[in-house]
């Protein structure tokens, strides 16, 4: 089951960080930390299962779903923005970890990929028995980091608070919402799940701490988690529409473009009047469903069924 509630949080999260680009919304950055919560939950959905994919066919959908739209994001890049000549560095190429981000926003997905690969090395080859113990060490682990990230005794700018700082308790933090929807009875929740839902949301957008404010991820994270688990449980309980389905798909799937390319369209247009500002946010909200409808799902298709074919016949 796909969760429809969960790609308009998704597309939500996307516009923030649009808006936090054009400088329409100081505190847009924010949208991060709700994607980096939804990743973790659908990490759980996914993986926690018995009908979840092969590891090898896990890392190809992972990898794919990262590096195709933002290889064709950055050459574009490169093609119609950048001045000097020459490509981009391997490490920006590969998202290595303290690359130069081109785009200004692709640390996250460096972030995405550290996950993905402390996912697959859990779920596949930990103990099924060991497998939650890790989880929640390393969920108490980020917690007390990312509290710590609030005093004097902070970790942050080390190696240790990428491995397990906020950022990694964000996306743990989805992770745990996957374990915990489970064992709500769905009876006890019917009439709060929606207004959990859209309390925290109004919250998550009405919060606003200036960009890097020590705590805000704490606060956005906590948020993210309870909007999270009140939209599925809400969608558990009533099921969307499948004519609205449709519209929250389209959008939830087009997050990832939208997000890319924020700030490739910035870079080419130069809004500068609040009413181009807003030009260009819709015109970024089109160019996403455009390219993810018309190039990333069928160039997706087409990549998988490729590396498919190869590991058949192997």
């Amino acid at each position: 089951m796909r969760y429809q509630t969960l790609q308009l949080l998704r597309f939500i999260a996307a516009s923030l960080v649009l808006l936090f680009h054009l400088q329409l919304f100081a505190s847009g950055y924010k949208g991060v930390d709700l994607f980096f919560v939804i990743s973790g939950f659908v990490m759980q959905y996914s993986l926690c299962r018995n009908t979840r994919p092969t590891a090898r066919q896990f890392i190809i959908n992972r990898f794919t779903k990262i590096f195709f739209l933002y290889w064709l994001v950055l050459f574009a890049w490169y093609v119609l923005v950048q001045d000097s000549a020459g490509i981009p560095p391997l490490q920006t190429i590969l998202l290595i970890p303290g690359h130069h981000s081109v785009l200004g926003l692709t640390w996250s997905l460096s972030y995405e990929l550290y996950f993905y690969c402390c996912t697959a090395i859990v779920i596949y080859l930990a103990p099924v028995w060991s497998q939650k113990d890790i989880l929640g060490t390393a969920l108490v682990i980020s917690a007390i980091i990312t509290i710590l990230s609030m005093t004097r005794y902070t970790f942050k700018g080390s190696l240790f608070n990428f491995l397990l700082g906020p950022n990694t308790w964000q996306f743990l933090m989805g992770f745990a919402a996957g374990f915990l929807i489970q064992r709500i009875s769905l009876d006890k929740v019917r009439s709060k799940a929606l207004g959990v839902c859209v309390g925290t949301m109004l919250l998550l957008i009405m919060i606003g701490f200036p960009f890097r404010t020590a705590g805000s991820q704490l606060v956005y994270g906590t948020l993210s988690f309870l909007a999270v688990c009140g939209a599925v449980l809400f969608e558990r309980n009533a099921p969307v529409n499948h004519h609205i389905a449709a519209v929250l798909n389209r959008l939830g799937e087009a997050s990832y473009a939208v997000y890319l390319l924020s700030s490739l369209m910035i870079a080419i247009l130069h809004p500068t009047e609040i009413i181009t500002k807003w030009m260009v946010f819709c015109l970024t909200i089109l160019a996403g469903i455009l390219l993810n409808h018309l190039i990333e799902q069928r160039g997706l298709a087409l990549i998988r069924g490729w590396f498919k074919e190869r590991v058949d016949k192997g």
